[in-house]
C-alpha cells in the first residue's frame, strides 16, 4: 500500500551523462548498483562507473547491432543482438566470454531469472534456458510465430512466454508442460506480477489483456479505451500497480483486493510526447516514466496530479533502469548518450 502525508515528498535530480555514439537500446545495472551497462544499435557495449561518472568500458558486442543487455543478481552480464548471438562478459574486465546461439538472427529478448539461475532467451520461435556458465540448458518449442516478450516471476519459478495469440506460463524446474492462455488478439508484449497473481499483454488494438491466476477457463478482462498502443509495462515490486504507458498518458491500475476490474486508474498526464519507458523502483515507492519528448518524471502514486520530480533531455528516451539500490535512474537516449541521475530529497 502507497502512504500518503499532507505533503508530496520534495524530491531533487543530480544527473551526469556519458556518450556511447548511437542509439541505446537497453540497459542493465550491476547487482551492487555500482556500474550500469547500455547496448546500442551499433553493436557496442558500454559501461560506466557511478563512483568515478566516467565510461569505463566499450567494446563491440554484436555485428548489426545490438538488441539486449541482462545483468544477473550473482553479476554476470550478458548480451544479445542482430547477428543472432548471445555473449557472456567476464566481470571485472568485461572481457568477452562464451558465445551462444539464439536460434535465429535476431536475438531480441533476454533475461537473467530474479535468482541468477537461468539466462532466458527469445529469438524468432525460439525460447532457450541457459546456465550461469553459459552452458545450453532447456529448449522450448510450441511457439507458432515470434516469441514477443519474456517476463520472469519474482521469485524466478515461472516464466511468461508471448507470441501471436498465445500466453505461456514455464516452470523450468519442474518436469511439466507449460500452462497456455490463448486469446484471438495478436500481442506486443507481456508482464508477470511479480508476486505472480496477473498476466497482462498488450494488444494491437490499444487495449490489453489480463488473467487472473491461476488460470481458470474464462475470457481475460480486456482493458481498453487506450489512445494508441501501449508502449511501457511496469508492475510495482508488491505487484500492487500496474503501470502502461500509451501516447502521452501513463495509466495506472491498482491490482489489490479483488483486482483492477471495475476500477478506476490513476492518470498520469503531464508528458507533452508519447510515453515510451516506465519503472518502479525495486522496493521503494517511486515510479519513473519517460517520454518521446525527453522528459523524465519520477511519480509518487499517493499524489498523481503532478511528477514530485522531473528532469528534461533533449532527445527521445529509449529506456529507464533503476539501480537496485534505488537512489539512481539510468535514462538511454536516442541521441547515443546515457545519463544517471541521483535522486535526492531537496
Amino acid at each position: 500500500m502507497i502512504l500518503t502525508s499532507r505533503q508530496p515528498p520534495a524530491l531533487r535530480c543530480d544527473a551526469w551523462s556519458v556518450v556511447c555514439g548511437e542509439h541505446i537500446r537497453a540497459l542493465a545495472w550491476s547487482p551492487d548498483s555500482a556500474q550500469v551497462a547500455a547496448v546500442t544499435a551499433a553493436g557496442d557495449l558500454c559501461v560506466a562507473d557511478v563512483g568515478t561518472r566516467a565510461l569505463v568500458h566499450r567494446e563491440l558486442a554484436h555485428r548489426g547491432g545490438a538488441l539486449c543487455v541482462s545483468w544477473s543478481t550473482k553479476g554476470a552480464l550478458a548480451t544479445s543482438g542482430e547477428d543472432g548471438g548471445i555473449r557472456h562478459w567476464q566481470p571485472v574486465s568485461f572481457a568477452p566470454g562464451r558465445e551462444l546461439e539464439g536460434g535465429s538472427n535476431w536475438v531480441e529478448h533476454l533475461a537473467w531469472s530474479p535468482r541468477g539461475d537461468w539466462l532466458a532467451s527469445g529469438a524468432g520461435r525460439h525460447l532457450r534456458l541457459w546456465s550461469p556458465d553459459g552452458l545450453p540448458g532447456l529448449r522450448f518449442t510450441g511457439h507458432e510465430s515470434t516469441v514477443a516478450g519474456l517476463s520472469w516471476r519474482g521469485d524466478g519459478a515461472v516464466l511468461a512466454t508471448v507470441c501471436y495469440g498465445k500466453v505461456r506460463l514455464f516452470k523450468p524446474d519442474a518436469d511439466e508442460p507449460p500452462e497456455t492462455l490463448a486469446h484471438k488478439s495478436p500481442f506486443g508484449g507481456v508482464a508477470l506480477s511479480p508476486r505472480g497473481r496477473y498476466v497482462v499483454a498488450p494488444t494491437f488494438d490499444n487495449s490489453m489483456s489480463c488473467w487472473r491466476l491461476p488460470f481458470r477457463e474464462r475470457e481475460p478482462l480486456q482493458m481498453s479505451g487506450y489512445p494508441a498502443r501501449i508502449k511501457a509495462l511496469a508492475w510495482s515490486a508488491d505487484s500492487e500497480w500496474l503501470a502502461t504507458g500509451a501516447a502521452p498518458v501513463g495509466i495506472v491500475w491498482r491490482c489489490s483486493g479483488k483486482g483492477p476490474a471495475g476500477t478506476k486508474p490513476l492518470m498520469l498526464t503531464t508528458h507533452r510526447g508519447a510515453v515510451t519507458a516506465m519503472q518502479f523502483q525495486g522496493k521503494g515507492t517511486l515510479l519513473a516514466s519517460g517520454s518521446a519528448t525527453g522528459e523524465v518524471f519520477i511519480w509518487h502514486l499517493g499524489y498523481p496530479d503532478a511528477p514530485v520530480a522531473k528532469h528534461n533531455f533533449a532527445q527521445a528516451v529509449s529506456a529507464l533502469a533503476w539501480s537496485p539500490n534505488d537512489q539512481t535512474l539510468a535514462v538511454a537516449g536516442a541521441d547515443g548518450a546515457f545519463s544517471v541521475l541521483q535522486v535526492q530529497r531537496k
